[in-house]
């Protein structure tokens, strides 16, 4: 799943309350959405300018509605305990589609001064335009990641190829526009990719600004992300 958006807000006292309480205003509905699965995956983010790295977590969901996407409204991730939450939207949702179904959720839910995810129970609660909603928890119970013990894929950009390294079998790149949409996308073993591989045409090769570098680490369980990386 694309790696990219960041949202975070810390929860103000009365939206908090409504929250908790699942007591968003709902209208007239024929049935409420519908949480069919949810993924959650932890990742190490360094940034290759900074050389900063910090914890961001993967969050999709698998939603059901009767008009489909167009009837849903919001996704929020709520940390009760520490009065967090993160909205997503149609403004800012990443979508993947797998094996018939579309998720929506983010790859960059991250805490705003970039600190370790609080651990504990996250509850996800859905919203229909309608105002009826679908709730679900998890436990994000992970032990803390250490970056020092991890290794990332790191990239360089040349004029007509881009160089991978990384210790992991397959890595995968994301190419983006100045929006932040994603462009293009390739999977396969470190190396050297020619750019008409990742971006097969002129048009393409014009509008990509910015490439992550992703692997999963096994070992460790979690997600090992470079970037962003400057065309």
């Amino acid at each position: 799943m694309d790696l990219r958006k960041r949202v975070g807000v810390r929860l103000g006292a009365g939206l908090f309350a409504a929250l908790a309480a699942g007591t968003l205003a709902a209208g007239c509905s024929n049935s409420p959405p519908s949480i069919e699965a949810t993924f959650w995956q932890l990742n190490l983010v360094r940034n290759p300018n900074s050389g900063r790295t910090n914890e961001a977590l993967s969050f999709f969901v698998d939603v059901s509605a009767d008009g489909g996407i167009k009837d849903l409204d919001s996704i929020y991730l709520l940390s009760d305990d520490q009065e967090l939450f993160w909205r997503l939207d149609s403004t800012n949702w990443a979508k993947s589609e797998r094996d018939g179904r579309l998720w929506l959720g983010s790859n960059q839910i991250e805490m705003n001064d970039l600190s370790p995810l609080p651990r504990g129970v996250y509850r996800v609660l859905v919203t229909a335009l309608s105002g009826e909603q679908a709730i679900e928890t998890f436990n994000l119970n992970e032990r803390p990641l250490l970056p020092s013990a991890v290794s990332f894929p790191t990239v360089v950009i040349g004029r007509d190829s881009v160089d991978v390294s990384s210790a992991f079998a397959s890595t995968t790149v994301w190419i983006y526009n100045r929006l932040g949409q994603l462009i293009a996308a390739r999977a396969g073993p470190p190396g050297r990719w020619t750019l008409a591989s990742l971006l097969p045409s002129s048009m393409l090769q014009a509008e990509a600004t910015t490439l992550v570098a992703y692997a999963y680490d096994r070992q460790r369980g979690c997600g090992v992300i470079s970037g962003p990386y400057e065309f």
